[in-house]
């Protein structure tokens, strides 16, 4: 949990505007993330070990789930960046 508050604390969370479904940017410790609520993240915890235990969620999911939406900043993202946060590809 205290993972997550840091996110928020120091900006590391933007929401993905024009896409129709609610998306984030979360900048963790060695990558920008892609996150879509209530359970998905492209970080290696959630893809190794949260898709095998129902419940369990990486600490990038859980800032998103506990930020003020009001307060987190907004983006417009081109869909080739969309991809590249997905995929980790060089942008």
């Amino acid at each position: 949990m205290e993972r997550a508050v840091e996110l928020i604390e120091n900006g590391k969370l933007k929401r993905i505007e024009g896409y129709n479904m609610d998306l984030w940017q979360v900048t963790g410790s060695h990558w920008d993330y892609l996150v879509a609520p209530p359970n998905f993240c492209t970080c290696e915890h959630f893809l190794l070990r949260c898709t095998k235990k129902q419940g369990d969620i990486c600490y990038h999911l859980l800032a998103v789930n506990m930020a003020e939406r009001e307060k987190i900043p907004v983006i417009e993202m081109k869909l080739d960046e969309v991809i590249h946060l997905l995929w980790k590809t060089a942008p």
